[in-house]
C-alpha cells in the first residue's frame, strides 16, 4: 500500500495541469495594473462575475486548449482594471469636443454597441458577446483557412484572439495571424507566477 501511495504521490507532483481560475483569481487580485496593491472590493466582484462568464463559456466550447483559460480575465485587467465605467481612446469630434471610443471592462468601441446591439457598460453581456466573437473568428479562420495548417490549435485560437481585438482583418496583414495580443502576455506572465507557486508548493510537500 505504500508503494502505490508513493507512486501517486510521484505523478501528482509531476502532472503539468493548466491553471485553475482559483489559480488565475489569485493572479488577477494582487498582480493586476503593475502593483501588488489588491483590487477594491468592488473591483474584485466584478473580477469574479468575469471568471463565471468565461468558466460557462469554456464548458459551452470544450474544443478551446484549457492552457488560455483567464484570456478575458487578463484582457478585463489591462484594459481597465475591472472598472466597468472605464473610458479610453479619447479622440476629438466635429464640434471639438472630446469623447471616448472605447468604453467598459473590454474598452470596447461603437460598433460593437451597432453590431451586438450591447451596453458596454454591462460587463456580463460585454465578456459573453466577446468571447463568442472569438468563437466566430476561430470558426471563420477555418472555414476560410485564413491562418496556417501548421498551426496548433493553441496558436489558432490565439489568432481568433488577436482579431476580435484589433479589427481591421485583411489580407495584407495575413488576417493577423501572426501577431499576439498584448493581453496573452499578461496571462502568460500569470501563468509563470503560478508555475513557480507550485514548484514551491510540491517541494513543501516534499515532491
Amino acid at each position: 500500500m505504500n508503494t502505490v501511495i508513493f507512486i501517486l504521490h510521484s505523478l501528482l507532483c509531476t502532472i503539468d495541469l493548466p491553471q485553475t481560475y482559483e489559480e488565475i483569481y489569485n493572479q488577477a487580485l494582487y498582480n493586476c495594473g503593475g502593483t501588488s496593491v489588491p483590487l477594491s472590493e468592488e473591483r474584485e466582484s466584478v473580477m469574479k462575475d468575469l471568471i463565471s462568464v468565461e468558466k460557462n463559456f469554456f464548458l459551452d466550447h470544450p474544443e478551446i486548449p484549457r492552457s488560455l483559460r483567464g484570456m478575458s480575465i487578463a484582457a478585463a485587467c489591462i484594459e481597465s482594471r475591472y472598472n466597468p465605467q472605464a473610458r479610453g481612446d479619447w479622440r476629438t469630434n466635429k464640434r471639438g469636443k472630446r469623447v471616448a471610443k472605447a468604453r467598459g471592462v473590454l474598452q470596447l468601441w461603437p460598433w460593437w454597441v451597432k453590431k451586438y446591439k450591447i451596453d458596454r457598460d454591462d460587463y456580463i453581456k460585454a465578456s459573453n458577446v466577446w468571447l463568442e466573437k472569438i468563437a466566430y473568428q476561430y470558426q471563420k479562420n477555418k472555414r476560410l483557412r485564413r491562418c496556417p495548417t501548421s498551426f496548433s490549435e493553441k496558436r489558432k485560437w490565439i489568432a481568433a484572439w488577436v482579431q476580435t481585438t484589433r479589427g481591421n482583418v485583411n489580407r495584407q496583414n495575413r488576417y493577423r495571424c501572426y501577431q499576439m495580443p498584448s493581453h496573452y502576455n499578461l496571462l502568460k506572465r500569470w501563468i509563470r507566477n503560478i508555475e513557480r507557486e507550485r514548484i514551491n508548493i510540491n517541494t513543501e510537500c516534499g515532491c
